[in-house]
């Protein structure tokens, strides 16, 4: 038997890290209490979810950075 390759990363359903890449290439929480094995799967294949978008963080951080740092630098 083949060992599943591990994923670096935290599972975004339980935080644990124990993802591996399982059978036709899903990204799947190895624990058998995570509440949701394939999170981050459905996170990259963009299946619905009730949180912002990745890209809705992104922009929210830079905002936050932006106000909190402005006119700071070397």
């Amino acid at each position: 038997m083949t060992a599943f390759p591990t994923v670096q990363g935290r599972c975004p359903a339980c935080r644990a890290t124990s993802l591996f890449l399982g059978d036709g290439g899903h990204v799947t929480c190895a624990r058998i209490d995570c509440p949701d094995p394939s999170a981050a799967d459905d996170l990259l294949h963009s299946k619905a979810h009730d949180g912002p978008s990745v890209i809705e963080c992104t922009a929210n951080d830079r905002a936050h950075w932006n106000d909190k740092y402005a006119g700071e630098g070397p």
